[in-house]
């Protein structure tokens, strides 16, 4: 219960495809990375998940 999720810190972002369905596809999930020059660029603390190197969590935030 010690979860980033719990405390209002962490949040998934879901990709849709180009038919509008989710997806889990890499592909799709590098346009969502520009979330994170955005949270930099005013001043929000901000890790993806797609850059974690155990476990590679692309919809992570």
């Amino acid at each position: 219960m010690n979860s980033r999720h719990l405390t209002g810190h962490a949040v998934y972002l879901i990709a849709l495809d180009e038919d509008g369905k989710v997806t889990w596809y890499w592909k799709y999930y590098h346009p969502l990375a520009a979330m994170e020059q955005a949270a930099k660029d005013v001043g929000m603390s901000f890790e993806l998940g797609g850059d974690w190197k155990a476990f590679k969590d692309g919809q992570h935030y």
